[in-house]
C-alpha cells in the first residue's frame, strides 16, 4: 500500500475516534489503523515495529 494512502487513512480514522466516547468504536479504529500501518511499512529490518518490538 502506498503510504501517503495509508497516512490519509490513519488521519480520517483518527479525527472519527477523536470525536467519538464510544470505546468499542476506538478499539476498532486503532485496529484498522496497525492494519494500515502494516501494510504500508515493509517488512523486515527496515521496519520500526519489527526492529523495536519484533512484530
Amino acid at each position: 500500500m502506498d503510504p501517503v494512502k495509508a497516512l490519509r487513512h490513519i488521519k480520517t480514522l483518527a479525527r472519527a475516534a477523536q470525536d467519538s466516547d464510544d470505546a468499542a468504536l476506538l478499539r476498532k479504529h486503532m485496529e484498522m489503523i496497525l492494519v494500515l500501518v502494516d501494510k504500508a511499512l515493509p517488512s523486515g529490518p527496515e521496519n520500526p515495529s519489527e526492529a523495536f518490538f519484533g512484530v
